[in-house]
């Protein structure tokens, strides 16, 4: 009984332990007050994306609570509830896309959050999250669209109702109009906008990294489960057209990718939290090599010194090799950055310190800064380290160590 209380106990402790770590809050932006959760903000380090939830139209804040606890495991995350919808009250203004786009910037800032993000959006919130990115995009990562809606569905939902029957026809005639009563005080701005077309591509860099997990599982309908008239395979061409219209455009897009999953096309952010969440992962890791590249010609040496400390925080070990790093610090040399391939021949250092090959990078890197002296050593302890380990490039460290010698000697003459 004693060992069953205390095993309890410590269960208990690890639940607090794990819900403490998700923080609600609310926040005023321009006199609006958006409900917002969030984990792991205080522990995110420079240059680590933010993951930030987008939820489906009418849904609320805890429609993402099984995906937003899966995606805390791994890093910072944001989930809030956009203007005037539930518990968020604003101004019905806003509740346009760009006004949204507009809201989410201002909340940003106000949390003291800056770039980069990761957009994830569910259903119709999913065009949200891409508006977002076409009007934010040096300050998006990458983006992750949910069972998105393909153009032209509309034309299906409207026609499907006459193809299964009068009664039918008055079922879906009848949710639809529930569905907008639904939004009218939530969501009703975006609707009015979303109906006059989506357009996946508008504002979008065809080089962003874009994953697209669609369901191809039919739910049956939400507001009558058990005795719809309406079947199943009356929709089927809707998710066919769907499935079709995303291959299409991941086509267009070479950073992009389509999964089709067994999964219902409703509810897959609390049926496969885990999946969602590793093809998630995958973009916050993606392409660390030009990532460095880029960051390295955009930022401060300040900065660039703070990303390159940080990425083993969120990066795997394997995408972040010496080779690979030796590669870019040269790759920089060549681009006339030497500040910058010495910030990371010194990460590389510090990661592989009996490394011979490292020693020489980082002898390379100090002599194209003129540090000769500096050099000198690093050259000396590649070539004791290559020796001892007869590496295939010692003849290489010893002639980089003459060359020092020879450049501090005309130095002193």
């Amino acid at each position: 009984m004693k060992s069953s209380l205390l095993a309890l106990a410590f269960l208990l402790s690890i639940s607090f332990s794990l819900f403490a770590q998700h923080q609600k809050s609310v926040i005023t932006i321009n006199d609006t007050e958006i409900d917002i959760k969030s984990a792991g903000l205080s522990e995110r380090v420079f240059g680590q994306p933010l993951i930030i939830l987008e939820q489906d139209l009418a849904s609320p804040l805890s429609s993402l609570d099984l995906l937003f606890s899966e995606l805390a495991k791994e890093g910072p995350v944001l989930s809030y509830d956009r203007s005037d919808l539930f518990n968020s009250v604003g101004n019905p203004s806003e509740l346009t896309l760009d006004g949204h786009a507009r809201t989410l910037r201002k909340l940003l800032s106000e949390m003291g959050q800056r770039p980069p993000y990761i957009l994830v959006g569910d259903g119709l919130g999913a065009y949200l999250a891409k508006n977002f990115v076409a009007n934010n995009q040096e300050d998006v990562r990458g983006l992750v669209l949910l069972n998105p809606t393909s153009p032209g569905e509309e034309v299906y939902y409207e026609n499907v109702g006459s193809l299964s029957g009068g009664e039918a026809d008055m079922e879906l005639s009848n949710y639809i109009k529930s569905l907008r009563l639904a939004c009218s005080m939530k969501d009703l701005g975006f609707l009015s906008e979303l109906e006059k077309g989506l357009d996946w591509e508008k504002g979008i860099s065809p080089n962003l990294p874009i994953t697209i997990i669609l369901g191809k599982k039919l739910n049956t309908f939400s507001w009558n489960p058990g005795n719809s008239k309406i079947q199943k395979t009356d929709l089927q061409e809707v998710i066919d057209q769907r499935i079709e219209y995303f291959q299409n455009l991941t086509e267009k897009m070479p950073n992009s990718s389509l999964l089709v999953t067994p999964d219902y096309t409703h509810g897959m952010v609390n049926s496969s939290p885990m999946i969602i969440n590793l093809h998630v992962q995958n973009l916050v890791s993606f392409d660390p090599l030009n990532l460095i590249a880029k960051s390295a010609r955009e930022m401060s040496s300040l900065e660039f010194k703070l990303f390159i400390e940080g990425l083993e925080t969120y990066i795997p070990d394997y995408k972040l090799s010496e080779r690979g790093f030796n590669m870019m610090g040269y790759s920089l040399m060549r681009s006339d950055l030497n500040e910058m391939a010495l910030i990371i021949f010194e990460h590389n250092l510090k990661k592989n310190p009996n490394s011979a090959n490292v020693y020489d990078s980082y002898g390379d890197g100090l002599f194209a800064l003129g540090r000769v002296e500096e050099s000198l050593d690093a050259y000396q302890r590649a070539v004791a380290l290559g020796t001892f380990e007869r590496h295939s490039d010692l003849g290489l460290f010893i002639k980089n160590l003459k060359k020092a010698e020879e450049a501090l000697a005309e130095t002193n003459d």
